[in-house]
């Protein structure tokens, strides 16, 4: 869910959505938030009425809220409890005191003293919460699906049910969606990216607090990539293949005729850039011509394939790895 706050509108959508679901018979559907959207608003969701009076919690039950904390710099950005409530960061204090189950990520990139103390201070914040600790936010499924921990009557124990101020207000968060059709030089994209983490111009002004989706490397042909980015880390990761690299015989039956289409522009067929942006005080066209100067130019691809990903390979690859 991308947007930033849940108004009637959205509620009505969501409600048709699950209903529509729910009648094809699934057992579980989970719903991801945006990094900075809390948790309220959806549970309310379960109880607002639309026009003829149903609600969400006539076509679903909710089982329970999740949220995932940044192990590696909880402790880097957080010195006390108190602290947690003067800070805008992307993992608010209301989605862990309200967690059912807090799910502690990166746990491999913390000693074990400092995880102990990681844990501490999440059980003070919520002492009912389950606290799972993960790599790559890797859990087992059935400590987060059907496990009945969601409670209504806790839940309005916290006050929060009510007049909710969206986040954009609060915090002055906003998002975008960066798009383009040509691929990224690969040594620019590290500039721009740790230009986003060290708060350099113009990030220093535009914070970015989350990014993510997938992105076309020049040095890469053939496989999209996989990028995220939270505070101060990020990660790029090879991902499936572009499906114009697929033979369309071996594409799963009605891809062609409704999800690829969309997504398909000659003569590079479903190769683009999509990354999603999350920030404070986002100057979105900054942002925009940052990530444009990394692309490789409209010369460069009317040069042959190769050629053009040799360009980006003798420009200097700091993703490549052997």
């Amino acid at each position: 869910m991308g947007e930033v706050n849940i108004d009637a509108a959205v509620r009505k959508d969501l409600i048709v959505e699950v209903a529509k679901i729910a009648s094809q018979g699934f057992d579980y559907l989970i719903i991801e938030l945006s990094g900075i959207l809390e948790p309220m608003p959806v549970v309310e969701t379960f109880t607002f009425e639309d026009a003829t009076r149903l609600s969400l919690g006539e076509v679903a039950g909710l089982d329970k809220l999740v949220t995932v904390v940044d192990g590696s710099k909880f402790l880097s950005e957080l010195n006390s409890i108190m602290s947690l409530r003067k800070r805008s960061w992307h993992t608010t204090p209301d989605n862990q005191q309200f967690a059912n189950v807090i799910i502690v990520n990166k746990c491999d990139l913390l000693s074990l003293a400092e995880k102990g103390r990681v844990f501490d201070i999440i059980q003070q914040m919520n002492p009912t919460a389950k606290r799972i600790e993960s790599v790559y936010s890797k859990v087992p499924l059935e400590f987060v699906l059907g496990t009945g921990l969601f409670s209504l009557s806790a839940a309005e124990e916290h006050n929060q049910i009510g007049e909710h101020i969206p986040e954009t207000i609060k915090y002055g968060i906003s998002s975008f969606t960066y798009r383009a059709r040509r691929p990224f030089f690969p040594n620019k994209l590290a500039d721009a990216l740790n230009a986003m983490i060290d708060k350099t111009a113009p990030f220093d002004k535009s914070i970015v607090l989350q990014a993510k989706e997938y992105f076309w490397l020049g040095s890469f042909y053939s496989v999209q990539g996989e990028f995220s980015l939270a505070g101060s880390q990020y990660a790029l990761m090879p991902g499936n293949p572009w499906w114009a690299e697929i033979d369309k015989e071996h594409w799963s039956p009605g891809l062609g005729d409704a999800l690829i289409p969309p997504l398909w522009q000659e003569p590079f067929g479903d190769r683009q850039q999509e990354i999603v942006i999350i920030g404070q005080s986002l100057d979105k066209d900054s942002i925009i011509k940052v990530l444009d100067d990394c692309l490789l130019t409209e010369d460069d691809l009317r040069k042959d394939k190769d050629v053009w990903v040799q360009i980006c390979t003798d420009a200097g690859d700091p993703f490549y790895e052997d």
